[in-house]
């Protein structure tokens, strides 16, 4: 008697060569460079206004000039690591794609 799933049917996309990169969204479907531009260009402005923020609130912290830079940079780099943890999860993700 055989099964309809075997361990051939598990191996078998890991066998197929690697397909051309091309955005796609989560149904498949080609993404448009408008779309991606649009998309490109409302992170940016999102990161932006967030550095704006982490501005305003690093030079709103009393203290010293000294301690108002550093809080400003403090600020900056959490909103920026922050932003890059989608980026390098597709990145480490990608090295595994077959």
């Amino acid at each position: 008697m055989t099964h309809p799933y075997t361990a051939q049917d598990a191996v078998a996309p890991f066998l197929q060569p690697p397909q051309a990169h091309t955005a796609r969204d989560s149904q498949g479907k080609r993404v448009s460079r408008y779309t991606r531009a649009t998309a490109c260009v409302l992170s940016l402005v999102a990161t932006g206004t967030s550095a704006a923020i982490a501005v305003v609130a690093g030079c709103d912290r009393g203290g010293s000039s000294t301690e108002r830079f550093a809080w400003i940079f403090v600020g900056l780099v959490l909103l920026l690591s922050a932003r890059q943890f989608p980026l390098l999860h597709v990145a480490y993700l990608s090295r595994f794609a077959w």
